[in-house]
């Protein structure tokens, strides 16, 4: 019989070759953004996550004067009770988008988004939103989350087990973002308006 801690440690190798299949997919297109799928298991489900947060950032135009300079790093902001654990540190560890480096920062309070590129606000913040909007306005952030909301421009679902995103183009145009068409192909919805 096997323990938990077992099953656990059977799955690393499985979730390591899940996430390097992913990571190359990902670099050769954007096919990954189809449907990436998920399972129960949490771990999966928020690995996958940070690889979609992680490309994400290959996928948006910012506004010149975002970055000071060209080795600036993409700052990916985790606002609230982190769901990624070491998981999002892991993924972008090493890795560039473009020339910049990629970093990570966690914070508990809308007021510390200084610095920021994508940020994802974690179902903690919720009851938060009209604050964090306030903070948000002004700011080139893209914003991304797993419930919807009008300042949030990337909202992550799970449908028939897997891992989609709707994106809504009226938040990320009050950041001041232009999304890639490639990723609007591969939403499961995108939501068009006004901003």
């Amino acid at each position: 019989m096997m323990r938990r801690t077992d099953i656990s440690a059977a799955m690393l190798p499985l979730l390591h070759a899940l996430l390097r299949l992913a990571l190359a997919a990902m670099l050769a297109g954007t096919a990954f953004f189809a449907a990436a799928p998920a399972m129960a298991d949490d771990s999966l489900e928020y690995s996958i996550k940070s690889a979609f947060l992680f490309k994400f950032g290959e996928f948006v135009e910012w506004p010149s004067g975002t970055f000071t300079s060209q080795e600036e790093p993409l700052v990916i902001g985790i606002l609230g009770d982190d769901p990624f654990g070491p998981r999002l540190d892991q993924t972008v560890n090493g890795h560039k988008i473009g020339s910049r480096p990629v970093a990570v920062v966690r914070m508990s309070r809308a007021e510390q988004l200084q610095n920021v590129h994508i940020l994802f606000i974690c179902q903690s913040e919720k009851e938060h939103m009209d604050g964090i909007a306030a903070a948000l306005k002004g700011k080139n952030i893209l914003t991304v989350s797993e419930f919807e909301h009008a300042d949030v421009a990337i909202t992550f679902v799970v449908e028939n087990n897997r891992v989609r995103f709707d994106v809504n183009l009226p938040a990320a145009d009050r950041a001041g973002l232009k999304l890639s068409s490639k990723l609007l192909s591969v939403a499961r919805n995108v939501k068009a308006g006004n901003p």
